[in-house]
């Protein structure tokens, strides 16, 4: 053995033995948490989930004014469900904090699918850390044309209600839309949904980490009131396509 080679391995067991050890990942609770539900008795309905993109352990993307992507989106699914008050059935699910993104979001996919929900929504915004970034985007997977439909309706309906709105990315000829493939940030929450053949797509607005003319609107005193007006059309919008 080297010199070098020695020094190295007494080096890592010195620093191993002071290392804190990581903490066991905490059990899963044997009760879930309930889903908050509106219209609960209404099992026929088309049923849509609102679910946040993070938890209260890790709370996303930081807007410019200190606001984070679940501080700002638990408003506006909390408005939503308050405003709402159409035939489609709406739940929500708080990602759990003791549980890893990826299986976080498996858990979320087969308690959508015991109740069954038809559409899951995951709620961000977005942050590239560039001044000029610009952009309303729905993630769906590629090749998903249930999903298309739907994201092809909230793009029209956002950009009538925002005009301000831009839009860089492109799918299948739709301005705004996103097919994500398998290494894109978002695309495990769609493949668990999609798996158990529950339509699904990330909503991801408006870059909120630089104040622009497309995030002030937002992000600014109640601006989250805004959103949640847009999310109520859609769904009204939903309800006329749907023929409830």
């Amino acid at each position: 053995m080297g010199f070098l080679s020695f020094f190295k391995k007494a080096y890592y067991a010195i620093i191993g033995a002071f290392k804190v050890k990581p903490s066991p990942r905490i059990k899963e609770p044997e009760s879930k948490p309930t889903p908050s539900i509106i219209n609960p008795d209404d099992d026929g309905a088309f049923c849509v989930a609102f679910i946040e993109g993070h938890s209260w352990r890790d709370e996303g993307a930081r807007s410019y004014n200190k606001k984070s992507e679940k501080s700002f989106n638990d408003k506006v699914q909390r408005y939503v469900f308050k405003n709402y008050s159409g035939k489609i059935r709406l739940v929500t699910f708080d990602r759990p904090d003791y549980m890893s993104y990826g299986s976080a979001v498996e858990w979320l996919a087969k308690e959508c699918d015991n109740i069954n929900v038809d559409l899951a929504i995951e709620l961000h915004f977005n942050a590239a850390g560039v001044k000029t970034a610009r952009g309303n985007h729905k993630r769906i997977i590629k090749g998903d044309h249930e999903s298309l439909s739907y994201a092809k309706l909230f793009n029209r309906t956002y950009l009538a209600m925002f005009p301000f709105a831009t839009f860089r990315r492109i799918y299948e000829g739709v301005k705004g839309v996103c097919g994500m493939g398998r290494r894109d940030a978002g695309y495990w929450f769609c493949y668990h949904m999609e798996k158990r053949g529950i339509a699904s797509m990330l909503d991801e607005p408006f870059f909120a980490d630089f104040r622009n003319e497309e995030s002030e609107p937002f992000m600014e005193g109640d601006g989250y009131k805004k959103l949640g007006d847009y999310w109520v059309k859609c769904l009204e919008l939903l309800e006329e396509e749907l023929n409830l």
